[in-house]
């Protein structure tokens, strides 16, 4: 008898993006606005915005 089959919801459910994709988001905000890269509200966040 066959394994029933289960719906995949879990880590291996979704497959993994590929670098460019999973990175796009914080490309965009990096070189494309202009903006920084990672949390938007950190202390780097306000360091980078005083040096600019």
């Amino acid at each position: 008898m066959q394994t029933p089959k289960i719906a995949r919801s879990g880590v291996n459910s979704r497959k993994k993006k590929s670098p460019r994709m999973r990175f796009r988001d914080l490309y965009k905000a990096r070189f494309v606005d202009g903006r920084f890269g990672g949390q938007q509200d950190s202390i780097g966040a306000k360091r980078a915005q005083f040096k600019r």
